[in-house]
């Protein structure tokens, strides 16, 4: 039987009111739940009293006893109880004693002047017996969350015994050092001269609802703050959404921008190359191949004069006017010392804005201003670890341009090219020459007979010569075609660095014909190189360290030299150190090493190790080891871009 604390006081209140000797509640199909009485009624009594529908009427039972009887329904509970008392019968208590602590809540009556008149086992039990007996304890009431005891004034009982019905939860018992909230119902009872006689409190413990309601409002704000980030984590997931499109679209165009340049470096390489008979023709096409595919305002190609330490110009194409414009323009060294340092130094310079960087605002009134220049990507062009010019890739208007990784691949490339098809074109003119010089010694051939010894020993050199010259040539091919073989094969590799290294140190080691190459990895602290592959004896080996505490003078020439040419490495300063630890030790003579330079800085080194005896490192070698060793430095930064990407997606999902 489930009654709520309202329904409990409006029951108890008929009871005292009607002064009743009796009590049946029943469920609404009319099965009896509860019955007290002194009465002494027979079921058939009971059953006939529930079967009249009046809610007031007088029953006769079959002793001829005559009873009042008052119906009260309950709705909310399907519950309906029967008030019963005889006529001119008073309270009787036991009866009210027997329902009381059948109730699931606490009952206290008390008369007008503050004595019990009856409480239950519930409210002697959460007050104390003291509000039975005055000589036992009763336990105090606090206001609460206070540690102040609850107003007099404001108590229950005294506002029953001024009138008033009244409702209060905000009372707390102390019982045994345990604080108990109550929910307390009080009002007065009236007897028939409308005079307060009685006063009532119900009251139960709200402990249980109390938490209840404590963690509903702690989860009703965790759930307000869970909705909240979910709404953020809904949002930055958008975010991320609309970043990841940009990145796919980035990188397609990205993707199609590479494919682009390595036909264009592939066709310049296999069909072009072969057909320039001089450096003004490769200038012409170099320039504007390089304004098509990087769609900049204009490329020129400047030559270095180091007797005079000034830079002229000797080609410029415009893009804007599909045509190669012939203006002079003179830089010197003491003008633009910055320019010129930066130069030397770094293998790669993109200035963002020239008239503001401190590399280039010197030239601004005598150059960039004149052409209406914001932008330049300049690439430093060295031979023998000489400056020979510089090639630039250079930006108008007032939007300011920043190259990407694969423009400046694709630049870098340009260059190397460059370099390669003017060591091409000097040999063909050395050959040529020789040719010359050979058809003009047969034709005198009659004339200086008594020198013949002299022009058989010319013979045999030119034919030396020739020979050499052949290898060179034979040995440029191999280098153009390993280089072109190189980027087509790695590029479809990039995703993986260490697969990449492999291609490059197994192509490498095949096309200089030397049995170890090597690439080496420079530490965070640039105190130790580490080997990331190392291709011997048609195997792939890595691990080895080399700390500079142990080689301080080859780290020394790693940072300060464009490369180590070592053709004796076991007595040559630069690496001699490693006579007795290492070259011995492999049956290493010569080596060839390039620094890997990154943006200036060098992150590494490729080693080309002759074993078993000494090599002299040709400049051809030299150039080919220098391109690779550019190569690798992309590798590098494509490889870090990736990795960023693949952390990015693996957060995402």
């Amino acid at each position: 039987m489930k009654l709520e604390t309202k329904e409990c006081l409006a029951i108890i209140q008929n009871l005292l009111n009607e002064f009743v000797s009796g009590l049946i509640i029943t469920d609404n199909e009319g099965q009896i739940l509860t019955s007290i009485n002194s009465l002494s009624l027979t079921s058939s009594d009971i059953e006939s009293i529930i079967s009249t529908q009046s809610d007031l009427f007088q029953y006769t039972t079959t002793d001829k006893r005559i009873l009042k009887v008052q119906k009260h329904i309950l709705p909310k509970n399907n519950l309906t109880y029967y008030l019963i008392k005889p006529k001119s019968a008073g309270i009787q208590k036991d009866i009210l004693s027997q329902f009381f602590n059948q109730l699931p809540v606490g009952v206290l009556i008390q008369t007008l002047d503050r004595k019990t008149f009856l409480a239950n086992d519930i409210a002697v039990n959460l007050l104390g017996e003291g509000i039975i007996d005055p000589n036992k304890k009763e336990y105090p009431l606090y206001a609460e969350y206070t540690n102040d005891l609850y107003d007099p004034k404001q108590l229950p009982m005294t506002l029953a015994a001024q009138g008033k019905k009244n409702y209060a939860n905000n009372i707390q018992v102390l019982k045994n050092n345990l604080r108990i909230p109550l929910e307390v119902i009080s009002a007065p009872i009236y007897n028939e001269q409308g005079q307060i006689e009685y006063l009532i409190a119900i009251f139960r413990d709200v402990s249980h609802q109390k938490a209840i309601e404590k963690e509903l409002q702690v989860k009703t704000e965790e759930l307000l703050t869970s909705n909240e980030e979910l709404s953020q984590n809904l949002e930055e997931l958008r975010t991320t959404q609309e970043f990841m499109r940009i990145q796919t679209e980035r990188l397609l165009r990205k993707n199609n921008m590479v494919n682009r340049f390595q036909t264009s470096l592939n066709h310049f390489t296999k069909n072009t190359l072969p057909k320039i008979e001089t450096i003004k023709q490769a200038h012409l096409h170099l320039s504007s191949e390089a304004c098509k595919e990087l769609n900049i305002s204009q490329c020129s190609i400047w030559k270095y004069n180091p007797s005079l330490q000034e830079l002229e110009l000797e080609t410029l194409y415009s893009h804007e006017v599909q045509t190669h414009l012939y203006l002079k323009y003179t830089l010197t060294e003491a003008e633009h010392p910055y320019f010129f340092e930066a130069l030397h130094t770094q293998d790669i310079l993109v200035i963002s804005n020239v008239l503001q960087h401190v590399y280039t605002r010197t030239l601004s009134d005598t150059y960039y201003k004149q052409m209406g220049l914001i932008s330049v990507m300049v690439v430093p062009l060295f031979q023998s670890g000489m400056l020979m010019g510089c090639i630039c890739y250079e930006q108008n208007g007032n939007i300011e341009r920043s190259f990407e990784p694969e423009e400046r691949y694709f630049a870098k490339s340009i260059a190397d090219l460059l370099i390669l098809t003017m060591e091409s074109i000097h040999n063909k003119k050395i050959v040529s020459e020789l040719k010359i010089l050979n058809e003009q010694i047969i034709a005198q051939d009659e004339e200086l007979r008594q020198s013949l010894e002299e022009l058989q020993s010319a013979q045999e050199s030119l034919y030396i010569l020739n020979n050499i010259l052949h290898q060179k040539e034979q040995k440029l091919s191999t280098y153009n075609s390993t280089l072109s073989e190189l980027t087509l094969k790695n590029y479809a590799e990039l995703n993986d660095l260490i697969k990449v290294l492999q291609n490059t140190t197994e192509l490498t080691s095949k096309a200089m014909k030397v049995e170890r190459v090597s690439v080496w990895k420079l530490s965070e602290d640039n105190e130790k190189i580490s080997c990331i592959d190392l291709y011997w004896n048609g195997k792939h080996e890595a691990g080895l360290d080399i700390y500079a505490k142990d080689y301080p003078n080859y780290f020394r020439c790693l940072f300060y030299q464009d490369a180590i040419v070592a053709d004796d490495a076991r007595y040559d300063p630069q690496t001699q150190e490693f006579r007795d630890t290492y070259l011995k030790l492999y049956d290493i003579y010569s080596m060839l090493d390039y620094p890997i330079r990154l943006r200036g800085k060098t992150i590494g080194v490729i080693c080309c190790e002759q074993v078993g005896r000494i090599t002299h490192w040709e400049l051809e070698d030299q150039t080919f080891l220098k391109s690779v060793a550019n190569f690798i430095s992309l590798t590098f930064e494509a490889d870090a871009r990736q990795q960023a990407e693949n952390r990015l997606k693996s957060l995402l999902s």
